[in-house]
């Protein structure tokens, strides 16, 4: 299996937010966003609107 070409990581987390409430912390890794691979074409699209997103957390 190859490697994503990107990782994500989470930054910040809002208090009460639904990322807080999911369990999502400080430096957590992903590598998808809404099922889409990042990758270092895509990433800006991906990430950057005021929406929520479902991220695929990785664990290294």
């Amino acid at each position: 299996r190859e490697e994503p070409e990107l990782v994500g990581y989470v930054r910040y987390i809002i208090p009460n937010s639904p990322a807080d409430d999911a369990g999502l912390q400080r430096l957590d890794l992903f590598t998808k966003v809404d099922g889409n691979e990042i990758t270092v074409n895509n990433y800006l699209d991906l990430l950057t609107n005021d929406s929520a997103h479902d991220l695929t957390l990785v664990k290294i």
